[in-house]
């Protein structure tokens, strides 16, 4: 499976998992330490504003959680707002609902 494939299949496992169980409280933990209780709150695709024809543009998917408590702060929130967002540029190294586990980081990613 190729990369992109597989970042895709992981984003849509945790989109579908969080619309299946709306409401519901995941904590997302990122490498640097910081940690989240959050709610899924929208996905969408996004891109880097390059021209579509050219071979600079780039198109991803991100969702954004809305965080409920910040368990350990850290640099992927801004304190502007109470949202942070994953794609495959930016994932956490874990996201997890009470005991289920739906994403660990491999060492490879």
């Amino acid at each position: 499976m190729n990369t992109a494939n597989r970042s895709e299949d992981i984003m849509a496992s945790i989109e579908n998992y969080s619309l299946d169980h709306l409401g519901a409280e995941l904590t997302i933990t990122f490498p640097q330490g910081d940690i989240y209780k959050c709610r899924y709150a929208n996905g969408e695709w996004i891109d880097n504003d390059e021209d579509p024809g050219t071979s600079s543009y780039e198109e991803w998917y991100e969702i954004d959680f809305r965080v409920i408590q910040v368990l350990q702060s850290g640099p992927n929130i801004n304190p502007e707002f109470d949202y942070i967002t994953i794609s495959e540029k930016h994932m956490p190294s874990e996201i997890k609902c009470d005991e289920t586990i739906l994403y660990v980081k491999d060492e490879d990613q």
